[in-house]
């Protein structure tokens, strides 16, 4: 058993939760969440690595790990009653797993109070950092693990089916923030209102609620304005497509009204992929790598914000509010993402 949240002597920074999503599978999540992971614990940290890519958990193989043992899926059968007694120790000194659902039917179909007792799991889960690997899509299950942290990546490739789905994952993020931190203290209904924002840019809906109802828009604004939403351009081969990550950040902030800013990007590299099938994180291997100093850039830069700023983003309003059905249909227009520079 592991003791959860222990810190390394002499480094008492606050603890922060990251999150590290994206629309679409494939594009490097899982190897950035561990590689971000490793970073972080090189610079001092204990970093607890929560794998939530429910139903195709793999970051333990990533670390060399053959049998993780029940994490998160223990919590919810009862076979464990702590975070601590599910922890999975890893080969880099700092890091420790919290494993995931592995690959049975149904895995990723929990209900409500399956959800929430998940989310306690994390939060209790201890450390300097948290990093929860996300899993692809745009369920909500997805999107509350996203924004459980104080800070959020979106991974992409410069490929248009990747950026339609980056898109289209932070609209419905942020849609969902909105509802749960907004809309509840507001007159009006989930099932009528809530519906005009996820078929329109969130900028223009701003624009329309400040007029019909500034003090609406202005909580909006703020809730939206804590969120510390970061790109993490990955496969990058040309200057060209380094340009496509920037030209995207904009393109997110025009439409979805949040601050959207480039964390960092990573060039396609042989080593990388070669790293997977080592099952060891690329860091380990090669310090003097330029995507080595890349995720190193990446981990001081998530450090330098003050996580208590953010806070609020997580733990605001609406953090217990009754949730629609998550079996429902979606939203017409919700899951609907734009060409760059078309309407949203």
């Amino acid at each position: 058993m592991l003791t959860a949240g222990a810190r390394i002597p002499g480094h008492p920074p606050p603890r922060r939760v990251i999150a590290v999503g994206g629309g679409k599978g494939g594009v490097g999540k899982t190897v950035v969440a561990a590689n971000l992971a490793v970073a972080l614990a090189q610079r001092g940290r204990c970093v607890t690595l929560v794998d939530a890519d429910f139903g195709a958990a793999n970051l333990h193989t990533l670390f060399g790990i053959d049998r993780p043992g029940p994490g998160l899926g223990g919590l919810l059968s009862g076979h464990a009653r702590t975070v601590a007694e599910v922890l999975c120790r890893t080969s880099v000194p700092g890091v420790t797993l919290l494993p995931g659902l592995g690959a049975v039917p149904g895995s990723a179909n929990f209900n409500h109070g399956q959800k929430q007792k998940l989310l306690a799991a994390v939060r209790a889960a201890g450390g300097d950092v948290v990093v929860i690997d996300v899993g692809a899509g745009i369920a909500f299950n997805t999107l509350d693990f996203f924004l459980l942290a104080d800070q959020q990546l979106v991974v992409l490739t410069p490929q248009m089916t990747s950026i339609q789905n980056a898109y289209a994952f932070l609209k419905a993020a942020l849609h969902r923030h909105v509802e749960r931190s907004v809309l509840q203290v507001h007159a009006m209904t989930l099932a009528d209102e809530a519906r005009a924002p996820a078929v329109e840019p969130v900028a223009v809906w701003l624009a329309r609620t400040s007029r019909e109802d500034p003090a609406a828009a202005a909580r909006a604004r703020a809730a939206l304005g804590r969120l510390a939403v970061r790109v993490v351009g990955n496969n990058v081969f040309h200057d060209k497509d380094r340009a496509v990550v920037h030209s995207v950040c904009r393109m997110f902030r025009d439409y979805l009204g949040a601050p959207v800013d480039v964390l960092g990007v990573l060039r396609a590299s042989r080593r990388v992929h070669d790293s997977i099938n080592h099952r060891r994180p690329f860091l380990l291997e090669d310090a003097m790598d330029d995507n080595s100093r890349a995720f190193h850039s990446m981990a001081e830069a998530l450090l330098s914000l003050d996580a208590e700023e953010l806070r609020p983003a997580a733990d605001g309003e609406g953090a217990h509010q009754e949730e629609p059905d998550e079996n429902a249909a979606p939203r017409p227009g919700g899951s609907q993402a734009p060409a760059p520079g078309a309407a949203g």
